[in-house]
């Protein structure tokens, strides 16, 4: 077995200058129409939900570790395009925000 391999504890992104760690099986960040983060470990998928695109409903929210509070912000108005892939590098000169891993409800 080899101990060399080594598995990010954490991963990153940057929201508004802000980074947040998220857990390392969270691949992707992304952010919903309302202004709310969410973490999926596959790149997530658009669908159909009561007839208006949506982000698909397996996604577990971005949550504040020490307020329990869900990560929100302003949204944008192309809510599409906020996909973006977590980093195994810590962002160097920026305070980091610690994030609970919420498992998404069973589908």
């Amino acid at each position: 077995m080899n101990t060399d391999i080594k598995v990010p504890v954490q991963r990153y992104f940057i929201v508004d200058g802000v980074a947040y760690a998220v857990d390392a099986k969270s691949k992707y960040v992304f952010q919903c129409k309302r202004g709310l983060w969410f973490t999926k470990n596959q790149h997530p998928e658009i669908v159909k939900h009561c007839g208006k695109p949506d982000w698909t409903a397996v996604k577990s929210p971005v949550q504040i570790k020490d307020s329990q509070r869900v990560l929100i912000s302003k949204p944008t108005e192309d809510w599409a395009a906020t996909i973006t892939r977590t980093s195994d590098s810590m962002p160097p000169n920026l305070h980091v925000v610690a994030c609970v891993h919420n498992k998404p409800p069973n589908k």
